[in-house]
């Protein structure tokens, strides 16, 4: 184990989202064990085309007990083309134009908390 002598500045936004109820995975661990996927932004996806694809694919059915409901996909402002995935996955798309996502992730948050909006 290895504690670089910076690691509380380094970390210090870990700690935050960490505070704030973030959970973090592989997509490998996603692709195996998520019914619903939330996508926020195309940011994700410009990086790793292939992301959406990888995350779709369903284990072979001898390491899953008999899944058979195709995977949900909400997908906040996705910038491109979401309905290519259509086929493997019922994808649900809430806002188009970046400018929006502030938006959305807000009032995403307020329902969560149990707050209303408008």
């Amino acid at each position: 184990s290895i504690d670089h002598m910076n690691s509380e500045t380094i970390l210090r936004d870990v700690e935050v989202m960490r505070a704030a109820g973030i959970m973090l995975t592989t997509p490998n661990e996603a692709r195996l064990r998520a019914d619903v996927l939330l996508m926020i932004g195309a940011g994700l996806v410009e990086a790793w085309p292939e992301l959406p694809e990888r995350l779709l694919m369903r284990p072979p059915m001898a390491q899953v007990d008999a899944i058979t409901a195709p995977r949900r996909i909400l997908w906040l402002c996705p910038g491109g083309d979401p309905t290519k995935l259509a086929g493997r996955a019922k994808v649900q798309v809430v806002g188009r134009n970046r400018k929006d996502l502030p938006v959305l992730l807000a009032a995403l948050r307020a329902r969560l908390a149990g707050r209303p909006i408008r």
